[in-house]
């Protein structure tokens, strides 16, 4: 049971800094509306969307118009939305219609912002707004459950491995100056088979 709370609790750390860095990746990186970075376009070759793709440390910015008269080209594997985005699943609902997806998160993409504005007045946003005078900021809220698995298991990962080696130097470093590695107690000046403190018993070099 220790276990498992154990593994509970490194994995609820790894989503709160999954989140956090998505979130912190977004806020220094804001979304603007109609703000496109300049891509080069490319064309799905089913689906009616004629794209581009900005990848970038932290962040995956794409943006698609609905172009059904543009001849559909075949895409190189270069070219391929990532595998969170809508375009994969969904032709253009409307003519005249473009969506904006922007993903965050470090080293996978978790988190994703949404905008989908449609010919026939639909404009949908899949976020959290941030209000500071004239800007608006979007965090994004759209989950990208494979890239919060994995970055989930890296961070928690990473947090059992701080401890535990810092853990295991505190031992070490108890040992070498003649205290109890569980709780530190001075065993200098007699020969204990177990600590008088804590009980824990006491690991001995075999003679040579």
């Amino acid at each position: 049971m220790n276990c498992v709370r154990v593994i509970m609790l490194f994995l609820v750390l790894g989503v709160i800094v999954n989140v956090a860095v998505a979130w912190g990746i977004a806020y220094q990186n804001p979304y603007q509306i109609a703000d496109g970075p300049g891509f080069a376009q490319v064309n799905h070759v089913l689906r009616g969307w004629t794209m581009g793709i900005s990848d970038r440390t932290g962040r995956t910015y794409l943006t698609a118009l609905a172009m059904y008269d543009v001849p559909q080209q075949k895409m190189s594997s270069l070219y391929k939305p990532p595998y969170w985005s809508r375009t994969l699943v969904a032709a253009p609902p409307h003519d005249h219609t473009f969506l904006d997806e922007v993903a965050y998160g470090y080293p996978f993409r978790s988190l994703s912002f949404v905008h989908l504005y449609t010919g026939d007045g639909r404009d949908d946003m899949i976020g959290i707004p941030l209000v500071n005078g004239d800007t608006t900021r979007y965090l994004p809220a759209h989950v990208i459950w494979t890239g919060t698995a994995l970055n989930t298991a890296v961070y928690g990962a990473s947090f059992f491995a701080l401890i535990m080696v810092r853990l295991t130097m505190y031992r070490v470093i108890r040992h070498l100056r003649g205290r109890c590695r569980s709780c530190g107690y001075d065993l200098r000046g007699a020969d204990h088979e177990a600590c008088p403190e804590c009980g824990k018993e006491i690991r001995k070099a075999n003679p040579a």
